[in-house]
């Protein structure tokens, strides 16, 4: 037989693990992802982060929450419930599990035909209808602009029809104060299950049929004996389980009358009268709660410190005009400082002149007609100049 526990789990709470302030001069997915960072504070004045993003394990988040705050509270509540990964954009970029604002009348139900956007030119974030014709929110960051990052939501349930409120007349938008993220942490219990398929005589006296696969515990060099509690020397005994099958009732249970043990070690073959001869054996277990995924920690101030400075880094490329052979090796030079927010990746536009589109795109630096354009070396290195690579690089 199984003994089974109900559980009584107590009410999950709502931890604080990412704050940025609209003029935070910080990138809202550039902050979430620095490791081991813990800095700011928890309020309307300073960014704050908390290194329980990094060390949380998946199984103890029950939800994910990202709010878009006004200043008088009002806000957009985005839940997300499939906890799969600890990356903040990979929620941002599927659909919400709950989208909740003040300023509609009901819940707008998230579709996932809805286009969900991170990290398209200067927007962190955007979230559109399945048209890409009006939006619901959006995180907006321009490192030119006096007050960034910029944070909206749309005050009709539909959506507002400008979808990007940064560069466009954002009047049908929320302008907003700030985004704050959470985690829901699960409360783990832990206990412990009982099999006590072994332990089945204990409670029916009718021996079971053979193939209802019944099994015994040490039944080897203990012979009948499923338990014995003797002294160190082994000649006292404070309990025993014993099981015999050719007897008429069994298991039969024993523990000492005396606080020393008793004399014959084999109560059941032997003279049992130090013992006392038992009715029935029960099991309980205490059940103990431990909230593994809390740590005492996750509050306390002195982890706490000044946010770094995340300005851009700034690059340097000056406009110069080159003139070059066809057939030849080119260098336009490129240097960058990162202003303590390191550089991860370089990257080089294109813009042809020579045709009547003048399109721009990013450069395949992969590609071997190419050199350069990485972190150490920034610098483009264009090989085997040829007319259609005249234009314009930035």
């Amino acid at each position: 037989m199984t003994q089974t526990f109900t559980v009584q789990f107590r009410n999950s709470p709502d931890l604080g693990v990412l704050f940025v302030h609209h003029d935070d001069k910080i990138k809202v997915l550039e902050l979430w992802n620095r490791r081991n960072l813990s800095c700011g504070e928890w309020d309307s004045r300073k960014a704050y982060r908390n290194v329980y993003i990094d060390h949380v394990g998946l199984d103890c988040i029950k939800k994910l929450t990202v709010r878009i705050f006004k200043k008088d509270d009002k806000q957009l509540v985005l839940e997300y419930s499939n906890i799969t990964s600890k990356k903040l954009e990979d929620y941002l970029r599927s659909k919400p599990d709950r989208a909740t604002s003040d300023t509609w009348n009901d819940t707008r139900v998230p579709l996932p035909t809805d286009k969900y956007l991170v990290n398209e030119g200067n927007y962190e974030f955007r979230w559109l209808n399945q048209n890409g014709d009006r939006i619901f929110a959006a995180l907006y960051y321009d490192s030119s602009a006096d007050k960034f990052p910029k944070f909206y939501y749309s005050k009709e349930k539909e959506g507002a029809e400008n979808t990007e409120p940064d560069t466009q007349d954002h009047s049908d938008m929320e302008d907003c104060h700030d985004i704050r993220v959470s985690f829901t942490v699960k409360i783990m219990l832990y206990h412990t299950l009982l099999s006590c398929c072994c332990l089945s005589s204990l409670f029916d006296s009718t021996k079971p049929a053979s193939d209802q696969g019944w099994c015994q515990v040490n039944s080897g060099s203990e012979g009948n004996y499923e338990f014995r509690w003797l002294n160190q020397n082994g000649d006292r005994i404070f309990a025993a389980l014993y099981y015999d099958s050719s007897a008429d009732k069994f298991p039969k249970f024993y523990y000492s009358k005396k606080e020393e043990g008793g004399e014959n070690t084999q109560p059941d073959k032997k003279d049992h009268s130090g013992m006392e001869d038992c009715h029935d054996i029960k099991v309980t277990f205490t059940v103990q709660s431990i909230a593994k995924c809390i740590t005492d920690n996750v509050y306390n101030s002195i982890h706490l410190a000044k946010c770094p400075d995340l300005k851009p880094p700034t690059v340097t490329s000056i406009d110069t005009t080159y003139t070059i052979d066809i057939e030849t090796d080119i260098a336009i030079n490129c240097k960058h400082d990162a202003n303590k927010d390191p550089v991860t990746k370089v990257e080089w536009l294109f813009k042809n002149t020579l045709n009547s589109y003048g399109v721009q795109y990013f450069i395949n630096t992969e590609l071997a007609k190419y050199g350069g354009s990485t972190v150490a070396s920034p610098s483009l290195i264009i090989y085997n100049f040829m007319p259609e690579d005249i234009g314009k690089y930035t």
